[in-house]
């Protein structure tokens, strides 16, 4: 990662990392991966005016399950796929108004492309059930409550285009949501946000009895707890709706928390330890044929799909230098679900870590 002024109000900040991850199973071929990251953004801020223009690129094998990112709203695991070559990039744009020195305005735009490039496998693969567009756009107003804590009101819409036609499951949303951010005491920070989505998805040709709208409840609380100078607390936790990663449901609601706490071991070496637990509910009945055999003779099970998914994890970085440090750690996930022979597993890893700081 490297940061660079560009001038007295605005700076770049580049970022690369590189992830492989080699399994020692009978079935390690079809669970390594070998990922990379490129970050880059541009941050203006003036008297009145604060914008930033970011781009980011993913090119990886996706994992086993998706960690949890921009675009995707849960604490511990996404949806379960096989790994496979794709590419990711989201565009994005914000910038805020100061119209005093207390109100403000903003708006905001991100743009997000993803593609599956293997197209073997019919109408299975993963390109024609996965690849998509996402734009969403929106603004929000608020008011400065303290000099770094800001109370607003937010309005965005979300454009999810699935771009074969293999797959309708696009739909348009709206979401209004009312948050607190910034320094919330004098050793906290952090976000607190809830708020309501409606959903509107295309009508089904083979279904026209098929859901099309969604109403949900909304929230996402991030808080970055420092209490003393070698200790630190950080809790993620949300509510929200994601795509599901099969034709079978069209988005899972999900729910849960993450909490990690971070110690500093004198001068140089930090411990880690982190853990949380996610429940996703799927919106639709599954149904999953059990054999080959002809329906009579064996009835395919039909049910709503549930996951619970758990995480827990430790770590020990140390610093090296100024621009260099180096660590280990050691993750366990596990995902128990109600159709337990298809999405359930048990995953560890454990890593060994390498930055850099220019």
């Amino acid at each position: 990662n490297s940061e660079t002024p560009v001038s007295e109000n605005s700076k770049l900040s580049l970022g690369y990392k590189f992830t492989a991850e080699n399994y020692s199973t009978k079935q390690s071929k079809a669970n390594n991966a070998y990922n990379q990251n490129v970050d880059a953004a541009w941050a203006f801020k003036g008297a009145r005016t604060e914008a930033k223009v970011w781009d980011s690129y993913t090119n990886t094998q996706d994992p086993m399950f998706n960690p949890n990112g921009a675009t995707n709203s849960t604490v511990v695991n996404g949806p379960l796929v096989r790994r496979e070559r794709r590419w990711q990039n989201a565009l994005g744009l914000s910038a805020d108004y100061f119209l005093g020195e207390k109100f403000f305005v903003g708006l905001d735009t991100e743009w997000t492309i993803n593609r599956y490039l293997n197209r073997a496998g019919g109408i299975q693969a993963l390109s024609n059930v996965l690849n998509n567009s996402v734009w969403r756009y929106g603004g929000k107003m608020g008011y400065l409550i303290a000099p770094k804590t800001k109370m607003f009101t937010a309005v965005h819409r979300t454009v999810t285009h699935y771009t074969e036609e293999t797959r309708i499951d696009h739909h348009r949303d709206t979401a209004v949501d009312f948050g607190i951010s910034g320094e919330l005491s004098a050793k906290m920070k952090g976000l607190v946000q809830t708020g309501l989505v409606y959903q509107n998805f295309d009508r089904d040709p083979s279904n026209p009895n098929r859901q099309r709208i969604g109403r949900h409840w909304t929230s996402s609380v991030q808080l970055d707890y420092k209490p003393t100078d070698r200790c630190q607390f950080v809790v993620a936790a949300n509510r929200g709706t994601v795509d599901s990663a099969s034709t079978g449901s069209r988005y899972f609601i999900t729910s849960g928390i993450n909490t990690q706490y971070k110690h500093k071991i004198g001068a140089a070496t930090t411990w880690g330890l982190n853990g949380g637990v996610q429940w996703d509910k799927y919106n639709e009945d599954f149904v999953l044929v059990t054999s080959n055999a002809t329906p009579a003779a064996t009835p395919p099970i039909i049910k709503t799909r549930r996951d619970d998914n758990y995480v827990l994890g430790t770590s020990l970085d140390t610093k090296l230098n100024e621009w260099a440090s180096t660590g280990v750690y050691y993750t366990h996930t596990a995902r128990f679900s109600t159709f337990s022979g298809q999405f359930s597993y048990r995953d560890n890893i454990t890593g060994l870590n390498v930055k850099f700081m220019l």
